[in-house]
């Protein structure tokens, strides 16, 4: 609330008039204005007692809890620090042992060729065991968005199936060089187990996260006769498979050259390492024309 008082001082007397002269300024002559005001904010003293003995019990409490807020600020870097520093060291090792796998994959193929230089490389036989079924694909994008990889080695295939030398049963071939392994060492979620090699019929499809290496893989399969297999109601037989997305047309060329080339006879007589490579090579030798 706001309350105004105005004076008025008129003066007729020459002394009077001349002493409020000397104590007035002219506005004190003719008005004066008084505001009053009724429920202002009132300046307080600075920091009242109450308050620094506030201050003064909780300093030490405040102190550790900003102390507690440091350490654990810095245990978060540190440990982000940490987990940085292990990641990159990872990945560093990650792409030091792909290096050494990638040499050893060409070393193993290069021995493999110069060993068996002028075999396996004209045709000696017709291949007369019939077109590949492709069979259902895993996969759940179109067939249209496949693509595959342009520079193939041993690092990009595999091999499983059921053999019947030296002994029958579940087998899954590892190429090793120099102590190092060079296949990779998958899942195996092929067409299934060895009943699917009972028609001895080639048979491909497309797999969805099979290998590490690619996103899409590509399997060919087919099964074999054998003897003392059939006599046990096992028949044996192989899935190979490749990274990336080889197309129909390109899988019957290569088996066509497998077959006609021996090399698919060659395997059946030995299954071990080195007919395994001789299958691959056929592959590399295709896709990277």
């Amino acid at each position: 609330m706001r309350i105004e008082n105005t004076y008025l001082i008129i003066s007729t007397h020459p002394k009077e008039s001349n002493y409020k002269k000397k104590n007035f300024s002219h506005n004190n002559i003719v008005t004066k204005t008084d505001n009053i005001n009724f429920g202002s904010k009132i300046d307080k003293p600075a920091g009242s007692i109450i308050g620094k003995i506030a201050d003064i019990i909780l300093s030490p409490i405040t102190k550790i809890i900003k102390k507690n807020k440091l350490k654990a600020q810095l245990k978060r870097e540190a440990e982000e620090a940490e987990r940085i520093a292990q990641q990159k060291a990872w990945k560093a090792a990650k792409e030091l042992k792909d290096q050494k796998r990638l040499i050893a994959a060409k070393e193993l193929l290069e021995d493999w060729r110069s060993k068996n230089k002028g075999k396996f490389e004209s045709k000696i036989t017709e291949d007369t065991t019939g077109e590949i079924e492709h069979c259902k694909d895993d996969v759940k994008t179109p067939i249209s968005d496949y693509s595959g990889k342009t520079d193939y080695t041993l690092v990009n295939f595999a091999a499983s199936g059921y053999a019947s030398r030296p002994s029958l049963g579940q087998t899954n071939w590892f190429l090793k060089h120099n102590d190092i392994y060079i296949t990779p060492q998958m899942h195996y979620n092929t067409l299934g187990d060895y009943h699917d090699f009972l028609e001895c019929k080639w048979k491909m499809k497309y797999i969805e996260g099979l290998s590490a290496n690619s996103k899409y893989s590509t399997v060919l399969t087919c099964g074999f006769y054998d003897r003392g297999a059939y006599a046990m109601s096992r028949i044996p037989g192989l899935h190979i498979t490749a990274d990336g997305i080889i197309s129909k047309k390109d899988m019957e060329i290569i088996k066509k050259n497998i077959v006609e080339k021996g090399l698919w006879q060659n395997f059946i007589q030995k299954q071990d390492d080195d007919s395994i490579i001789g299958l691959f090579n056929e592959f590399i030798n295709h896709l990277n024309k």
